[in-house]
């Protein structure tokens, strides 16, 4: 179909839809934060440095002042990206009814987000994510990787995905080595499905069937999206 068959057709968004949409997205009833309180997190941003690094990585400015959205990272090494046990999301549904409307959301990044905390709670925050070890300050990173199951749990993969992602956070997670490569998504896929994306990532892992060996041995195949080949290990 041509596009000027279907401009200003029915199916044509106008601002009654769009309203209409909006009311099943209420705004929370946020209180107001004083000035003060960004001046107190600025300063306690300047002198901790792990709260620091938290910020940077984890934390992002919302469109009211006074508050932020705070990034629950799932990925540390001794579990597969983005598990989470049953006990850990019994704390975040806590953690987001006191700090964040009662409100979390999912990430295809394989992480949790707070969407509404203000900065003066952001502290308390993050001490209890620490304890919880979902304050990883990685979000962003070539450690924050996005993996599907693989071989270990999908009947359809051709290479288990996990090890080599957990191998790969054991080989990076120096915090300082991480952020002087800044920026780096590194994404893992057990065969073409790709359910871990692994073809938008700045590096992509995909897992191969070579020559009808054992899927669990086969290949991966590290894609290089500003490289005109596909490197093999």
């Amino acid at each position: 179909m041509k596009s000027g068959h279907a401009k200003d057709g029915p199916q044509t968004l106008n601002q009654a839809a769009v309203d209409a949409a909006k009311v099943h997205f209420p705004e929370p009833d946020r209180r107001p934060v004083a000035a003060s309180a960004t001046e107190e997190f600025d300063k306690l941003r300047a002198e901790n440095r792990s709260f620091a690094r938290f910020v940077t990585n984890n934390v992002t400015d919302h469109k009211v002042p006074g508050y932020k959205a705070v990034t629950l990272s799932l990925k540390r090494r001794e579990h597969a990206p983005g598990d989470v046990t049953a006990d850990q999301m019994e704390a975040v549904a806590d953690l987001a009814d006191r700090y964040s409307f009662g409100e979390v959301r999912v990430t295809h990044e394989q992480n949790l987000v707070l969407s509404d905390v203000p900065v003066d709670e952001l502290e308390a925050l993050w001490k209890e994510l620490e304890a919880l070890g979902m304050a990883n300050p990685t979000v962003g990173t070539l450690n924050d990787i996005i993996c599907c199951p693989g071989g270990d749990y999908c009947s359809l993969a051709n290479a288990v995905s996990i090890p080599i992602a957990q191998a790969l956070q054991e080989r990076f997670e120096d915090l300082d080595f991480l952020y002087d490569l800044g920026p780096l998504d590194l994404n893992i896929s057990g065969c073409m499905n790709a359910c871990g994306h692994h073809h938008v990532g700045h590096i992509g892992i995909l897992g191969v069937d070579k020559k009808a060996k054992s899927s669990i041995r086969s290949p991966l195949v590290v894609t290089l999206p500003t490289m005109p080949r596909w490197a093999r290990f």
